[in-house]
């Protein structure tokens, strides 16, 4: 008969709190805590020395080290490879100053020191396999914020460091914070590759990792003695918070941490140096601030607070877009019970940037040599962030106008002559202000990147910025509320900055070609539609209305001509007729003119073409 070990018993029933340093972390309702609960009760009963005993093993449960795993058996000698020292150490110190900064999920003084013991051949045996492992994704990540590999390097020095990295994982192992911390720095590597997937992935491991551990319940880190201890617990629980949201909106998929979970754990402390600084703020830029980088991180840690709420109100389930413009108002601005409305969650954002601190405020260094500031990147990525946020927020009712604006000569012409068509309208005319205006924050720096958020994380502002761009082309109500030539230099400056980054990853140009197409193609068919209804009715393809002006994509398309159209019959149009703006699309890229164009599909507008 076969014979089940302990290890099946605990996957099936959880664990004893005298296994717990062995299992991880069980709640309540598993059977094991069920017996042992009970097992107190009868204990109780018997008399008070059998409950005191209880006490202490309990006790010894909870103060049983989360920091370093507890051994596994597939653990043997490592024969491992390092780079030389100094270049070992210039990526080091790139990790420090540029990712850490923002990112700060590592104890700086405790890792430098083993960092140290590694190269005197001191380390930990027990642990050694554990720290080259973070080590070696630390480099991996760092030599991506150093730039594109050079012509002289046979490869990329990131992914060879990645799979060392990779090689030296243990998935099997029980849990420990270290584990947690490397699955979100292997997140983040992966999100700078070709390997959303992998990202998504690592998060999960991530968070999983944390839960059993138990660093998901505020007791895990109050009943820690160590204060620098059970600070590094709750930077390491929102490290996982703060990917899984990012990875949520990244990839329009479902936030793993609920709202509650994700606020119950108090978070980090601030030093009270940090809150309220009475030197000049450029001057610690010189030096790495703890304090502000923790400052740093509890903003954007509240920011993200928004931005679920964001995620779960309005991307948590495919949006109709092609709704009647009254259900759209009642989705977006309503007050129904437990309803939380754009115009409520857009003044928490606006408060939130209200309530920050001098030295995270971009206009506070406009005087100030900025070159090197680590308080001024914080500023900058901190202004990125939260205006990616918002867009995030006004992106849907963008895409609701556009639709509906298209449409609305034919159907709910009571409604958009009330009040809700300007709500809407100005709703839009602000996300295309912000869009403007996040493009602006990374194109004007475009000489000093180190005062910028990584390279993969512009990629992703720039391009949903520039399609709100694109959607804002489409609608002559906005475009008679702002000047198509702002719009225009605006696409013009986002597609100029994403091909500065397509040296870092070859998916960049992918994402360059796909709005260039956008930029020329997606208006011209909305004005062909508007002229031509009877395709909307089948009676007409798009093919046989343009199969004279199929010739060549460069001799086809001037935007002047688009613009034109658009203010055609409108007393004040905004676009200068006069000035003439050349294609962005190169020869030879061209729209499938037999396609179906539903101008009610906008699912362009919400999603990255990432490689499969």
């Amino acid at each position: 008969m076969a014979t089940i070990d302990d290890s099946s018993v605990h996957t099936i029933i959880g664990a004893t709190p005298e296994e717990y340093h062995r299992a991880g972390f069980f709640g309540s309702s598993s059977a094991g805590t069920f017996m042992q609960n009970v097992k107190q009760l009868v204990e109780q009963k018997i008399g008070r020395a059998q409950q005191q005993n209880s006490t202490r093993v309990l006790q010894s449960a909870a103060s049983a080290p989360l920091m370093i795993s507890t051994g596994d058996a597939r653990q043997k000698h490592i024969d491992y490879v390092l780079p030389s020292r100094r270049k070992a150490d210039s990526l080091l110190a790139i990790y420090w100053n540029s990712i850490h900064v923002l990112y700060p999920y590592l104890d700086k003084v405790k890792t430098n020191q083993e960092y140290i013991d590694i190269w005197r051949g001191e380390g930990s045996a027990a642990d050694e396999q554990s720290f080259l492992c973070l080590l070696n994704i630390m480099l991996a990540l760092s030599s991506q914020v150093a730039g594109p590999p050079t012509d002289s390097e046979q490869e990329d020095p990131g992914h060879t460091f990645y799979l060392r990295a990779k090689d030296l994982l243990n998935l099997m192992g029980t849990g420990s914070v270290r584990s947690v911390q490397t699955f979100l720095l292997f997140g983040e590597y992966c999100q700078s590759t070709n390997e959303p997937q992998q990202s998504w992935v690592y998060a999960g491991l991530a968070i999983r990792a944390a839960q059993s551990l138990g660093l998901h319940l505020p007791q895990t880190s109050e009943r820690v003695a160590d204060l620098e201890t059970r600070q590094l617990l709750r930077i390491v629980w929102y490290g996982c918070v703060l990917m899984d949201r990012m990875l949520a909106m990244t990839y329009g998929r479902p936030c793993m941490i609920g709202p509650r979970t994700g606020t119950l754990v108090p978070l980090p402390a601030i030093p009270p140096e940090a809150m309220h600084r009475q030197s000049d703020p450029g001057l610690s830029g010189r030096r790495t601030d703890d304090g502000l980088t923790m400052s740093f991180y509890v903003n954007h840690l509240k920011l993200f607070e928004i931005l679920h709420d964001v995620l779960f109100q309005f991307y948590s389930s495919s949006a109709d877009q092609s709704q009647p413009a009254g259900e759209a108002y009642e989705k977006y601005f309503g007050q129904s019970q437990g309803q939380l409305s754009v115009l409520g969650l857009d003044q928490r954002i606006l408060d939130w940037e209200r309530n920050l601190p001098e030295h995270f405020r971009v206009e506070t260094y406009s005087l100030i040599d900025t070159s090197g500031s680590i308080p001024y990147r914080q500023a900058v990525v901190l202004h990125q962030i939260h205006l990616h946020v918002r867009l995030m927020l006004l992106r849907p009712v963008l895409s609701s106008f556009v639709t509906s604006d298209f449409h609305k000569q034919d159907s709910d012409a009571t409604f958009w002559n009330q009040l809700g068509e300007r709500i809407f309208l100005q709703c839009s005319v602000v996300c295309v202000q912000v869009a403007k205006e996040a493009i602006e924050t990374i194109h004007k720096r475009g000489n000093d990147p180190g005062s910028l958020a990584p390279w993969w994380f512009n990629v992703l502002f720039l391009y949903t910025a520039a399609t709100v761009l694109v959607a804002a082309r489409l609608s002559s109500s906005i475009l008679t509320e702002l000047y198509e030539n702002s719009i225009v230099e605006g696409c013009r400056k986002a597609i100029s900055a994403l091909e500065e980054y397509s040296n870092f990853n070859s998916a960049i140009k992918r994402l360059v070609t796909t709005l260039r197409l956008l930029y020329d193609a997606v208006p011209r068919q909305y004005f062909r539609l508007r002229q031509h209804p009877a395709i909307l009715d089948g009676e007409k393809t798009l093919a046989d209305i343009v199969e004279s002006q199929q010739a060549d994509w460069q001799n086809d398309i001037r935007v002047n001509t688009i613009s034109d159209s658009f203010a055609r019959g409108q007393q004040h149009s905004s676009f200068q007729p006069n000035h003439e703006y050349e294609p962005v699309s190169p020869a030879g890229l061209s729209w499938d003119l037999d396609h179906p164009f539903d101008p009610t599909d906008i699912t362009w507008l919400t999603t990255v073409p990432f490689d499969a």
